[in-house]
């Protein structure tokens, strides 16, 4: 009805009318003209209504692609799909979902006040279709495989263990704080993704989560912002507490992390190797591992910004031996960069 609808003309509810005095005379139907221009005017409002739904959903749908693998041969995977979206900062593994697989939302034009108002519903609509869980697929090793995304998710991924980490959470809309609560795992291949194993249950708002290293999931626990420290934990299991920068070491496979920070943003070095942990030095400001010592600087003066160079040993920190004298910094040391500010 609306698509027929033109603009009423005044003339059509115009007519002429004998008058008292023999005469004609013009008359027009104001009532009825204004009838038909409110009705008008309603149209032109839910066609802008009309225009803004579009707009919205073709920002959110995008392109129906058509998607394929390449591995010598061609092979098509999905047909409609959307434009693949990337778990993971390291890592990127990239899901996706067809829209014909997709029960899209509906709505009545009479709900909808203005196309002021269809940004929030289309915002809202589309956060719903994936709140418990929208059925997609991951795309991997030239395969799409099933993948149920959730929108109360933080995602994350390990492509050298092929694992998917998710963190589930609350938003309260009133307080604007974040809730965390489940930290799981998932593994994944080019048969499927396995079910979630949990990690942790108990997270609560001051969690912070790191980067998997080597099948690993590192996290802080109670973490203070105005500090940036917190207590770090390990695939569920508490490290120690006060951290504030680690480092993995692929090729010792220990992990190395500074605690405990000072004025000057030096802290205490210690390892970690899945036991208990070892400390190496304290006052240390940047480090470096190898596989039997530690390159630290230490004593650092955030006047001068130069300390002293010393080995250390990995293994108890006993064995230490002084290198050099007024060293800025380490290439590629880890430590707390406050001290340069």
């Amino acid at each position: 009805a609306d698509a027929a609808m033109s603009e009423p003309l005044k003339s059509n509810y115009t007519k002429q009318e004998q008058s008292w005095f023999g005469g004609t005379r013009t008359v027009t139907d104001y009532d009825a003209y204004n009838a038909a221009m409110e009705a008008y005017r309603e149209k032109e409002s839910r066609d802008e209504i009309r225009e803004a739904l579009e707009d919205e959903t073709s920002f959110y749908m995008g392109e129906f692609l058509d998607i394929y693998a390449y591995d010598g041969t061609e092979h098509e995977l999905l047909k409609n799909a959307s434009s693949p979206e990337d778990i993971g900062i390291v890592d990127w593994i990239y899901y996706t979902y067809c829209w014909d697989d997709v029960e899209l939302p509906t709505v009545k034009l009479s709900e909808l006040e203005s196309a002021y108002d269809v940004s929030s519903f289309v915002f809202e609509a589309v956060d719903k279709l994936a709140e418990d869980g929208m059925d997609g697929y991951l795309l991997t090793d030239g395969k799409a495989v099933p993948f149920a995304y959730e929108s109360d998710v933080e995602y994350t991924a390990d492509g050298d263990s092929k694992t998917i980490y998710g963190t589930r959470y609350t938003f309260d809309e009133d307080t604007y704080n974040t809730t965390y609560e489940e930290l799981f795992s998932m593994k994944y291949s080019d048969s499927g993704v396995e079910k979630p194993v949990t990690i942790d249950d108990d997270l609560g708002e001051n969690y912070s989560s790191q980067y998997p290293e080597s099948g690993k999931m590192y996290y802080y626990k109670d973490y203070d912002n105005s500090k940036g420290q917190g207590t770090l934990y390990c695939d569920g299991e508490e490290i120690d507490d006060d951290v504030y920068v680690y480092y993995y070491d692929e090729d010792t496979q220990n992990l190395y992390y500074l605690k405990e920070k000072s004025k000057s943003a030096s802290g205490t070095l210690c390892r970690y190797d899945g036991g208990k942990p070892v400390k190496l030095m304290d006052d240390v400001s940047f480090s470096v591992a190898d596989d039997q010592y530690m390159a630290v600087l230490v004593d650092y003066s955030n006047k001068r910004l130069k300390g002293d160079l010393k080995l250390v040993s990995q293994k108890d920190g006993k064995k230490t031996k002084k290198i050099d004298e007024d060293v800025r910094w380490l290439l590629n040391g880890t430590g707390s960069y406050d001290m340069f500010y």
